[in-house]
């Protein structure tokens, strides 16, 4: 935590210290899909550990081609954030979620993309 202490011209202006919780991001952690993701069809991933205090993350969701959107939402309980992304091309994302400008446990990770429209199963005849 930090302690501020406000003074003008030497003199106090508040009684006593104001302490400002900065919380460790290491207290956070983000759990991303399982599997592989499919071609415009939304990728869930959980941020677990979130207050009512430090709800502020930063999430891209970066693709070779272009950077996915962003949406999220609280989960069931006040502790959880939703986030989720349609990616909009097949390969490889890195998904990165950052607190107060540090990576949270779990992030970076990466997420396959495929289009099971253009995966075709021929089995040899019998």
């Amino acid at each position: 935590y930090f302690e501020l202490i406000l003074q003008y011209n030497g003199t106090d202006i508040l009684t006593t210290p104001w302490v400002c919780d900065v919380p460790d991001p290491k207290h956070f952690r983000v759990t991303p899909p399982k599997g592989t993701g499919k071609l415009d069809e939304p990728l869930k991933f959980l941020i677990t550990g979130v207050t009512k205090h430090n709800q502020n993350f930063s999430i891209t969701a970066l693709h070779p081609d272009h950077t996915a959107s962003i949406t999220t939402e609280h989960g069931k309980d006040q502790n959880t954030i939703i986030g989720y992304f349609t990616p909009q091309a097949i390969g490889e994302y890195l998904v990165q979620v950052k607190h107060s400008f540090h990576d949270i446990d779990g992030s970076p990770f990466s997420v396959l993309v495929v289009n099971p429209n253009a995966i075709n199963i021929i089995s040899p005849p019998l």
